[in-house]
């Protein structure tokens, strides 16, 4: 009975540990990179215009309102940023985000594993 208890114990704290760290862990961060929360303001679509994709994938450009920075630094708290996807965010609502600054002055959006684009 101790054993299990125990064992039990040992998972609850994985667990929490796991949820914890959240997306960033399934992403490389690196110099410049921030990990914020905030609201978004989608602005334009790009078709990516790829063979066979019936969901309608592109690049989507947005102004993110940052409402807290987890990790990293940002220059201000209204930035515009870049990322892939087949619909737009929900502007209503506080998501995160792991942003990395691009050489065009947009920021992109870095996808978690298996999710859109990836920062490497």
């Amino acid at each position: 009975m101790i054993r299990v208890a125990l064992t039990l114990a040992s998972l609850a704290a994985m667990a929490g540990t796991a949820l914890a760290t959240g997306d960033t862990a399934r992403t490389r961060f690196r110099a410049g990179d921030a990990i914020v929360l905030g609201t978004v303001k989608n602005l334009d679509y790009r078709a990516a215009n790829m063979p066979d994709d019936i969901l309608g994938h592109g690049w989507i450009t947005a102004d993110l309102h940052i409402t807290k920075v987890e990790r990293g630094t940002v220059p201000t708290s209204d930035l515009k940023v870049r990322y892939f996807a087949h619909t737009y965010r929900y502007g209503d609502r506080i998501l995160r985000f792991h942003i990395r600054p691009s050489g065009d002055g947009i920021y992109s959006v870095c996808a978690k594993r298996g999710e859109g684009v990836r920062c490497k």
